[in-house]
């Protein structure tokens, strides 16, 4: 089997780290593919490089400014499969995220492979009707989290990466509240579609946050651990708060029968096995997220950029500054200045924001009354509806 991930340079001490504990557990070496422009790095011996800009991604650029990094790195995944499919001496490819930390072998994986072209694992088995993760949030998110997934060189396996492709390329947007979540959401879709698809049931495959309540982890010692009497493979340390590493999330969770002892201290030992690489690169700014200029994209842009992609579609470079994006962007106030970059807010920000919403609610309960309760039932509607940028070019200034 080849093993591969994505990510962009900020990324890249998690992803040593994961490319060391692949290789030393399986003798493995990880394919990683960096989405950002080419400039030094340390390299080492048990990963293999691949700049994307090397590998001729079809409409590169288009994708590159209509995506954020997540939706980017996420939308090429099943290119990337077919590509390595293609151009490695294998027959079976596995994708890993980038903050995945192996622990054990992937022989079962081998051999499910042999019978099964594509194959996923669930967020979790167990219902939750309530709790810090439930089953509203895989209503949400999708039933199987595509932190990893795996496919043999098949016509059935290309027949489905071609089919996620297509979608990808087109709608890979991070729209949970529209039924799309970058490319995982369609993949549940898939499993209607493509029978063959395989859902690995074993506990020891992407244990994370959102199934520690099922499955207890367990360790003998430093080098051997278990989750449900089952040998543990890896697990996906996704939202991994480095600041406060003691447990496996930021994100709230139910710990289950786990002693919080024993995640704390393989938390903590994640947490060294990353520091360790941390001086891999020098320079970890997003390539793709800067016009020729040096002014800031805002995901408001790309989002706009595609709603009007109609207008655009000639344009070879929308990153050039002087071109029609760059004068599209300057007329609806799209761009922001070096370093006053976006960071997404979540309900984790709600406690830290209390006075904004108190004038929100005032300002809503006003609206309220203007418009009486079923008018203001449809304007709350509209607004959803107007966040969905990408799809309302009528919104913009030509």
């Amino acid at each position: 089997m080849e093993f591969f991930t994505v990510c962009n340079c900020a990324y890249l001490p998690k992803v040593y780290a994961l490319a060391d504990s692949l290789n030393m557990q399986n003798g493995c070496v990880l394919n990683i593919v960096l989405f950002d422009k080419k400039r030094k790095i340390k390299e080492y011996e048990f990963a293999n490089i691949h700049w994307i800009e090397d590998l001729d991604v079809p409409s590169f650029s288009t994708l590159s400014f209509k995506y954020t990094v997540i939706e980017l790195t996420t939308a090429l995944k099943p290119w990337l499969a077919k590509f390595f499919l293609k151009s490695l001496p294998t027959e079976k490819i596995v994708f890993l995220d980038p903050d995945v930390y192996v622990y054990g072998s992937f022989d079962y994986l081998d051999d499910l492979l042999n019978d099964n072209p594509f194959i996923v694992t669930p967020h979790y088995l167990t219902p939750i009707s309530h709790g810090a993760v439930n089953d509203q949030q895989l209503m949400r998110f999708g039933n199987y989290n595509l932190g990893f997934f795996a496919a043999n060189d098949s016509m059935d396996s290309i027949s489905f990466l071609t089919w996620w492709e297509e979608r990808c390329f087109e709608n890979a947007f991070d729209d949970p509240q529209f039924g799309v979540f970058t490319d995982q959401k369609w993949v549940t879709l898939g499993k209607l579609f493509f029978d063959f698809i395989y859902v690995i049931k074993h506990p020891g495959y992407n244990v994370a946050y959102w199934n520690l309540h099922e499955r207890t982890v367990t360790s003998e010692n430093e080098k051997s651990h278990n989750v449900n009497n089952e040998n543990l493979v890896f697990i996906h340390f996704s939202s991994f708060n480095f600041n406060t590493p003691s447990k496996l999330s930021r994100n709230k969770f139910d710990f289950g029968a786990n002693d919080s002892g024993s995640i704390e201290a393989l938390s903590e030992k994640y947490k060294i096995e990353v520091v360790k690489y941390e001086k891999s690169v020098e320079n970890n700014v997003y390539s793709y997220d800067y016009m020729s200029n040096g002014q800031y994209i805002s995901p408001t842009l790309r989002r706009a950029y595609f709603s009007c992609f109609e207008e655009f579609k000639d344009i070879e470079n929308p990153f050039d500054s002087k071109s029609v994006v760059g004068k599209f962007a300057s007329r609806n106030n799209l761009l922001t200045s070096v370093g006053d970059n976006y960071s997404a807010m979540s309900f984790k920000d709600v406690s830290n924001n209390q006075g904004k919403f108190k004038f929100i609610f005032f300002c809503m309960r006003i609206i309220l009354r203007l418009l009486g309760p079923n008018k203001y039932m449809s304007f709350s509607r509209l607004l959803v509806f107007l966040s969905r940028y990408h799809t309302l070019p009528d919104m913009w200034r030509k």
